[in-house]
């Protein structure tokens, strides 16, 4: 009997400290989500995904379908298709001509675009690992 009931607190433990490693995980992923919005409404960045050593850089309408074009005036906006450049383009065009004019004022030196990237790696224990960003 008492062997169950350490076995109960045992794995009661084992339970609380799961569920804390996850809250903290919530809180963490909350933390680069606000991050992340602060970032994008300032709209000088790219967002990317590190997945293992390559990056991926979404679309910057949907920003779920993996970006295979840039806007060819400034280089800084990504797109999945022609079409959700030409509707993310009332939104773009106010940065995309602010990078432009500072491409024409500067005479060697292009404007750098940084990237945000993060990495969260959750094993089967639910241990898990927050690269937190690297602004490059």
């Amino acid at each position: 009997d008492e062997l169950i009931n350490f076995h109960k607190i045992s794995f009661s433990v084992h339970l609380s400290n799961r569920l804390k490693l996850l809250n903290d995980l919530i809180a963490s992923l909350m933390f680069v989500s606000n991050m992340l919005h602060g970032l994008k409404e300032d709209r000088h960045i790219v967002s990317s995904v590190t997945t293992s050593n390559e990056s991926v850089t979404n679309c910057a309408y949907c920003e779920v379908k993996v970006a295979s074009s840039r806007c060819s005036r400034c280089k800084s906006a990504s797109y999945c298709c022609a079409n959700h450049q030409k509707l993310h383009w009332n939104i773009h065009k106010v940065d995309c001509k602010k990078v432009d004019k500072s491409t024409s004022e500067a005479s060697t030196m292009s404007p750098v675009n940084p990237t945000i990237r993060s990495s969260i790696n959750i094993t089967k224990d639910m241990d898990y690992e927050i690269d937190y960003f690297s602004i490059k």
